[in-house]
C-alpha cells in the first residue's frame, strides 16, 4: 500500500439494489432482458461482452431473465465481496497476501475503529487465525467478515 488508508466501497442497500433495478427494467416486467442490460450499463461504459458475462452471471437459472431476486441479491453480493477486498488490501500494508495482528491493530487505529479493548481484539485476531500461522490470510479474513467477528 501507499500509506493511505483506503476505506471500504459502499455496499448498497436492498433498497438502492432495487431502485437500479427498476432503472434497468425498461419495460417494466419486472424481469431483465438481456438488452435492457446492455443499454443501461453501456451508458456506464461497459462493453457490450462485459454486459453479457454479468448478465449471465446473475442469471442463476439460465432461464435468460433476471428477476429482481436474482439482481438484488447479485448486486448486494458482489459490492460486499468488493468492500471486503478492499478492506483486506487497506490492513495488509506490506502487501504480502497476509494480515498480522500489528498490521490490524493499525488499520483498526488509522481508521477509528479500534476497540480499545486490545485483549479482545487479539483474542478475536487468534480465532480468526484458523491455522494459527499468526496471520490472517484472505480467506480467514473473509470468514471474519461473514460471522462478524
Amino acid at each position: 500500500m501507499n500509506g493511505k488508508i483506503s476505506m471500504a466501497r459502499p455496499i448498497p442497500s436492498e433498497e438502492q439494489a432495487n431502485k437500479f433495478f427498476d432503472e434497468v427494467n425498461t419495460d417494466g416486467n419486472d424481469e431483465v432482458s438481456i438488452q435492457e442490460l446492455i443499454n443501461k450499463l453501456e451508458q456506464c461504459g461497459y462493453s457490450q461482452d462485459k454486459c453479457i458475462s454479468i448478465f449471465t452471471d446473475i442469471d442463476k437459472n439460465c432461464d435468460k431473465k433476471i428477476s429482481r431476486h436474482e439482481f438484488v441479491d447479485e448486486v448486494c453480493k458482489k459490492a460486499r465481496e468488493d468492500a471486503v477486498a478492499d478492506i483486506f488490501a487497506a490492513a495488509d500494508r506490506d502487501g504480502s497476501g497476509q494480515i498480522s495482528r500489528d498490521e490490524m491493530i493499525n488499520y483498526l487505529k488509522e481508521t477509528g475503529a479500534l476497540d480499545k479493548d486490545i485483549q479482545r481484539i487479539d483474542e478475536q485476531f487468534q480465532k480468526a487465525d484458523a491455522d494459527g500461522s499468526g496471520f490472517m490470510d484472505r480467506g480467514e479474513f473473509e470468514n471474519v467478515m461473514k460471522k462478524g467477528c
